[in-house]
């Protein structure tokens, strides 16, 4: 799920807040920043549903990057040689081109059957 202080960084960087637990431990929100800068219940609930719909492609582009970096060697210009460093390149970009070519969800918006790039050997 989206974390509210990721919604409200968005909506509103410059407005403070803080989450108050009532007697039973239901968390209200609370404005500690001028009101008419505050973003409406509205405009969080949108920005809410939005975060968690991109929420699958933000877990895709994690694993993607934690692929990138343990090869990011193989993209120095100085390793490796010839048809090895094509082979690494294409992978590279394999990799980086993943989120905008990859579409399916299950009925929970998660990413499945991501088929990612085998490295070379």
């Amino acid at each position: 799920m989206a974390m509210l202080g990721d919604v409200l960084e968005v909506l509103s960087p410059k407005c403070e807040w803080s989450v108050v637990y009532d007697a039973s431990g239901t968390p209200h929100l609370t404005w500690l920043s001028d009101l008419s800068l505050c973003p409406s219940d509205e405009a969080i609930k949108i920005e809410t549903d939005k975060q968690i719909l991109n929420l699958p492609y933000k877990r895709l582009r994690q694993t993607r990057n934690e692929l990138l970096q343990k090869c990011d060697v193989y993209g120095l210009r100085d390793y490796p040689e010839g048809d090895t460093r094509d082979k690494w390149e294409a992978y590279r970009q394999e990799l980086r081109d993943l989120p905008k070519n990859y579409i399916p969800f299950d009925s929970s918006g998660n990413v499945i059957d991501v088929i990612y790039p085998t490295p070379p050997s």
